[in-house]
């Protein structure tokens, strides 16, 4: 009754870019799964691209302060004042993703540095700064002793893994080939998003400083 907004479909704007026909099946399964993305919403981590004027004033708009993530900020505001998200997925929209390899390792470290207080709450993204920098005992170790270049090539396997899985589960696909470089992408955006992390975590107090603004601007709304 309280619906604040609507979360439509989101769908890659495909050019020329390997990257974006990469990103364009795998958006497309996302976004068939409601139930996944209900779950998103509910967690605040999508914003609605349409809401409605009333609820918008209500929680201040979207805050200025914040430095990054200002849309699913203004989600969790949202969330926070008890109005509803839904969505909506006979309507779509088209994400100008980053198209290029240099852009995206930029964003990517960006991203990790300032998402870095939060990661370090989160299992999910624990599990996977481990897992990235796990990658440079391996190389080390290797070395020294190569055949433990073995564990090394064992590495890429769940990207491998979810490279079929969505291959196969986006049978027709216009892009659906695009999809087996998957593994290359994995490495390309997490790579740089460990680092970020990594980076964010030695300068925490001043991230810890902007968090706490990020939070009190929510408990304001």
């Amino acid at each position: 009754k309280n619906v604040a907004g609507v979360v439509p479909r989101c769908k890659i704007w495909v050019t020329d870019s390997f990257v974006l026909k990469t990103k364009a099946p795998l958006y497309d399964l996302r976004y068939d799964n409601e139930k996944f993305i209900e779950k998103q919403i509910a967690r605040g981590e999508i914003c609605p691209q349409l809401f409605s004027r009333k609820a918008f004033d209500d929680v201040g708009g979207f805050s200025e302060s914040v430095r990054w993530a200002v849309d699913t900020h203004f989600t969790k505001k949202l969330l926070h004042k008890k109005y509803s998200i839904v969505y909506e997925p006979t309507i779509s929209f088209k994400h100008q993703y980053k198209d290029s390899i240099p852009a995206l390792i930029e964003y990517h470290l960006r991203f990790g540095k300032l998402h870095s207080q939060e990661a370090v709450k989160n299992k999910k993204d624990v599990l996977k700064v481990l897992y990235f920098t796990g990658l440079v005992p391996l190389i080390g170790l290797g070395i020294v002793y190569p055949p433990l270049f073995a564990l090394l090539i064992m590495h890429p396997r769940p990207f491998i893994i979810k490279a079929l899985r969505v291959f196969f589960q986006t049978k027709g696909h216009p892009y659906r080939n695009y999809v087996l470089l998957y593994p290359f992408m994995a490495y390309v955006q997490n790579i740089p998003h460990t680092i970020g992390i990594l980076i964010g975590i030695l300068n925490r107090k001043k991230l810890w400083h902007q968090n706490q603004q990020s939070q009190l601007s929510i408990q304001e709304a």
